[in-house]
């Protein structure tokens, strides 16, 4: 299947997308499970790039993908406590 875009480019699409973001909060997040223990750590970035990070240690016996969960769950706990 082609796509075609008459008026602009694919380029000029993705260069539209990064405009519309920018008045957009970016959170980052990972998680890490080894035989040294579990831990998550979590970033929000402001409007005006401003980050404020999150990090625990987990409790409890995780996988690797686990740890990403909670990342991920605490990073969108994180924005709703935090009114963003």
């Amino acid at each position: 299947m082609h796509l075609e875009f008459p008026d602009k480019d694919i380029m000029a699409l993705f260069e539209e997308k990064l405009d519309e973001d920018r008045d957009k909060w970016t959170v980052w997040f990972d998680g890490a499970s080894n035989v040294l223990g579990h831990g998550i750590g979590t970033v929000l970035v402001s409007l005006d790039n401003l980050c404020i990070p999150f990090t625990t240690r987990l409790g409890f016996d995780c996988t690797n993908n686990m740890a990403e969960s909670e990342a991920c769950a605490m990073v969108v706990q994180a924005a709703i406590d935090s009114n963003v």
